[in-house]
């Protein structure tokens, strides 16, 4: 009996080992798709579109790494921490290549003389993430600094609202709030038609449009909210829309979409980034609503620049 219950321990113990080894294993083949080959290119302007020689850009390369702590015989992993640091050439361009790892955190940008704009991307993933950042050498990433003699004050807002469908909507830029009422004094007018019995449990047609008002023109962009950092000069109109068919393969209960906007009829510029949902919540009376964040930075002296 006690040779039979040697044995049986003998064997758990080998299957338990094997489980380990294997799940170190795929831990370890996990964690070494995580890590990945970078290259990030960057570009350093001023306000005025001008390169920027000499900023000095501090950043840090976050990467996994195996590890074995005192006292435990499995391994761990950790995240690690290499600090880099780069100056910009006189084409304002920096780059960080042949690097392995999982993201990029571009932590400062400085130079006497200068701020970095407050309306920046700091955290650039190239693994582990639903959609991983990949950097183009023809498209740079780009990082404004503003003479400081020369920084205006920006207007700029970040706010999440809940509005009735099929009532105009309208936002006011520089105001602290909006308004549901049809208002021809307001920069932007949003509009969702949907059916009143609608749910994020069904399938319905319906509509998304915005209206540029007193003045206001926009041009709609895929550019990340991040990487608008000048409004161009042409290519606006004062309408937009969206329509949502229910038999449609690419029907969506949401929507989003960036904007360069020009005001006054071109007097400033700006951008704005609009995300809206035809059914604001699943249960609950907000079920009747529609909702929308709206994240936008407005330039009001007439200069291009938008962060």
């Amino acid at each position: 009996m006690c040779i039979i219950i040697r044995c049986l321990a003998t064997l758990v113990s080998v299957g338990l080992l094997l489980e380990s080894v294997v799940d170190a294993q795929l831990d370890d083949a996990f964690h070494g798709r995580q890590n990945t080959l970078i290259n990030f290119y960057g570009k350093v302007l001023d306000q005025d579109g001008k390169p920027v020689q000499g900023a000095v850009i501090d950043c840090d390369l976050h990467s996994g790494e195996w590890i074995t702590l005192p006292g435990n015989k499995e391994p761990a992993v950790r995240m690690r921490f290499d600090g880099f640091k780069r100056e910009s050439d006189s084409n304002g361009m920096f780059v960080l290549t042949n690097l392995t790892g999982r993201s990029i955190d571009i932590k400062s940008i400085k130079k006497d003389g200068y701020d970095l704009s407050h309306d920046i991307r700091n955290l650039y993933a190239f693994s582990g993430s639903a959609q991983p950042f990949r950097s183009d050498p023809n498209d740079p990433v780009i990082f404004v600094l503003w003479q400081k003699s020369r920084k205006p004050a920006l207007m700029s807002s970040d706010k999440f609202f809940r509005f009735a469908p099929e009532v105009p909507f309208t936002i006011t830029f520089g105001k602290p709030s909006t308004r549901q009422i049809n208002d021809p004094e307001a920069d932007l007018q949003v509009l969702i038609v949907r059916p009143k019995e609608a749910s994020k449990r069904n399938k319905y047609d319906w509509s998304f449009s915005l209206l540029g008002q007193n003045g206001t023109l926009i041009q709609p962009t895929n550019r990340d909210y991040f990487q608008m950092p000048f409004a161009p000069s042409n290519g606006y109109t004062n309408a937009y829309g969206q329509i949502y068919q229910a038999s449609g393969e690419n029907w969506r209960q949401a929507g989003h979409m960036q904007f360069y906007v020009k005001l006054q009829n071109g007097k400033s510029s700006g951008k704005v980034a609009l995300a809206w949902d035809a059914v604001a919540a699943a249960n609950g009376p907000d079920t009747n609503l529609c909702s929308m964040r709206v994240r936008y930075t407005i330039n009001p002296v007439g200069s291009a620049l938008t962060e």
